[in-house]
């Protein structure tokens, strides 16, 4: 909505121009109907399309629900083509509206780059314990912070703009239509353009140092699939705002000025919905969660509750996406438990080692291994199960002697006279 300010007494008035006030009378373009009720029949015909097959995959996800840290933030991935496709056909049916419902299309976006990044953290390690190790023992750490860092700004940087130009359109100081300097569009495409930049190229270097360690699960086509969407988005945002800006869109008796520059892009973007949510149905495909296919992911059952309702109730709650920005923020980490993980990484994350000494010691009042000797993991102190070992050999009771007989005192063991009465003692046993 563009509002204008007539204060002609002021040297710095700057006015948004409105250019659909220069509007040609109309004529019908197909039949009786104009061009915005046709827009406005196929867009929602688009998105009842792409949302339907969107809908679709995410049920076959939340009723497929082996890796719950995995499949929400797939969920969450293959949910921004509703979004754009809703947002695109509301912008087409109420002209005046689509500046103020298009920046929920860019707060998404953030989101689901977040979402892409957490997938990325659970493809490396789904434990948040085992992963902490990877980062400190491989190396990786510092990596990690500062990659999580440029990507949790994005959604605050995308939130704290997204109030700027409500706030700014409401007051008529944003101007969508002009790259003027004392406009805040310019100034909002500026701040977003930087944040996205530094959340995709960070994310990018990330991949490519853990490349090794997650390549096999193909997170490059997922992050290209989505990215393809915002990318095209604004490709096409960019080429008919330069338009507009330049004055090269010029309405008809059957096309006003926001058919141009409102309704036709935002209905190429619901057309191109439908190809990319055909596209998710293969890049976000559910074979590799299917256990009646064998297979290894999850740990044997389905998370989803009811028809995947549980899924889909946590897809929606990104409050793990809260803890992580808080996380970035402050440097820390969130969730996990309060003692080490199990393995040690080389250097680089490719080889990982057993780390059996990091286990939680046992309960030291509880002894579940008493027949196990002084020595062993977990073995009573107080309880020797060989006392004919002799004294000196481990695990020997210092205590017992087998053979009074061969004491100082004593003449020389000599087997023969026990014969018939005692076992031939083993020569290996008594060390002789």
């Amino acid at each position: 909505m563009v509002f204008h300010h007539d204060d002609s007494g002021s040297s710095s008035n700057h006015t948004c121009p409105d250019k659909s006030l220069a509007d040609p009378p109309q004529v019908p373009f197909i039949g009786s109907m104009s061009f915005h009720q046709v827009a406005v029949i196929i867009a929602g015909a688009c998105t009842i399309i792409s949302c339907l097959i969107c809908f679709f995959l995410i049920f076959r996800h939340a009723t497929r629900y082996a890796v719950p840290k995995e499949q929400k933030q797939v969920i969450r991935l293959i949910f921004i083509i509703p979004v754009f496709a809703v947002a695109s056909f509301l912008s087409v049916a109420f002209n005046n509206a689509s500046i103020y419902i298009q920046p929920l299309t860019t707060l998404y976006e953030s989101l689901a780059l977040s979402a892409f990044f957490l997938l990325l953290l659970a493809y490396i390690q789904e434990d948040d314990d085992e992963r902490q190790a990877f980062f400190e023992t491989s190396g990786q750490m510092a990596a990690y912070r500062k990659t999580a860092l440029a990507v949790f700004q994005f959604p605050v940087v995308e939130f704290l703009t997204f109030i700027l130009t409500e706030i700014t359109e409401a007051t008529g100081t944003y101007c969508a239509s002009s790259f003027k300097l004392y406009f805040a569009s310019i100034w909002v495409s500026v701040i977003t353009g930087i944040s996205t930049g530094m959340a995709i190229m960070s994310v990018l270097r990330f991949y490519k140092s853990m490349k090794t360690r997650v390549d096999k699960r193909k997170p490059m086509a997922k992050l290209l699939a989505f990215k393809g969407i915002v990318g095209l988005t604004w490709l096409q945002n960019i080429v008919f705002s330069f338009l507009s800006s330049e004055g090269d869109l010029h309405p008809s008796s059957k096309l006003t000025y926001k058919d141009l520059t409102i309704a036709i892009p935002n209905l190429v973007v619901a057309f191109e919905m439908i190809l990319f949510s055909l596209a998710f149905l293969h890049v976000f495909r559910t074979s590799e969660y299917n256990l009646k296919k064998g297979s290894t992911l999850g740990h044997g059952s389905y998370y989803g509750g009811v028809i995947g309702l549980g899924a889909v109730i946590q897809a929606l709650n990104i409050t793990d996406v809260v803890k992580a920005i808080i996380g970035a923020i402050s440097g820390g980490r969130s969730g996990g438990r309060n003692y080490p993980a199990t393995k040690v990484y080389a250097s680089g994350g490719s080889v990982e080692y057993d780390r059996v000494e990091l286990i939680p010691p046992q309960n030291t009042h509880y002894d579940s291994r008493p027949e196990a000797g002084p020595g062993y993991p977990g073995g009573n102190m107080n309880y020797d199960p060989r006392p004919e070992v002799a004294p000196g050999y481990a695990g020997g009771n210092m205590n017992y002697d087998p053979r009074p007989e061969s004491a100082p005192e004593y003449a020389p063991y000599d087997g023969a006279q026990y014969a018939g009465k005692y076992p031939s003692p083993s020569a290996s046993r008594y060390g002789q």
